[in-house]
């Protein structure tokens, strides 16, 4: 894809505060929407199949998923949900990468996260029950999940110590 054609479909709409970019919110396809349009933003997005089923595109490719499938998408990748096929409740995590970098650099901003932002260290995209480390990742999210329905007096720290360990 051109590089102008690409700045088409960056989404710029804010999904957090800037004190804290972390968000976490329910979307149920179709009774939200149809669908998620192809887009792209600096964030990265975890999307967790909570119910049903459905499609979910990265960087073009389709990768068909069910309840329990956890999707990470990195900063800058082209993804879309759906178009509904089938009903598909998901949580979806926005957050900016950039509130797991030290203010001094050191091995954890040099050798994974700033290399995760500028694209030039991958994750897998895509876990499911029963594959490795499913089982931490997945706690990792339901924690933050949990702590969110109340925000204690510093909640963040305990939703910033869970993105370190769920990466």
């Amino acid at each position: 894809m051109q590089i102008p054609e690409y700045e088409n479909y960056h989404e710029t709409k804010s999904h957090s505060t800037p004190d804290f970019p972390y968000n976490a919110y329910i979307c149920s396809i179709p009774l939200d929407f149809e669908k998620v349009p192809l887009h792209w933003h600096d964030e990265v997005e975890i999307i967790y199949i909570k119910k049903g089923r459905g499609r979910v595109t990265l960087d073009f490719t389709s990768l068909y998923v069910e309840a329990g499938d956890i999707i990470i998408v990195s900063p800058g990748q082209l993804h879309a949900i759906g178009p509904a096929e089938h009903s598909m409740e998901y949580e979806n995590i926005i957050f900016h990468p950039q509130i797991l970098l030290s203010k001094q650099t050191d091995t954890c901003s040099t050798d994974y996260f700033s290399p995760l932002m500028d694209g030039t260290l991958t994750v897998p995209v895509l876990y499911q029950p029963g594959d490795p480390y499913y089982g931490e990742i997945s706690a990792c999210v339901d924690a933050n999940d949990e702590i969110s329905k109340t925000n204690p007096p510093a909640y963040q720290l305990f939703i910033k110590s869970q993105l370190f360990m769920l990466f």
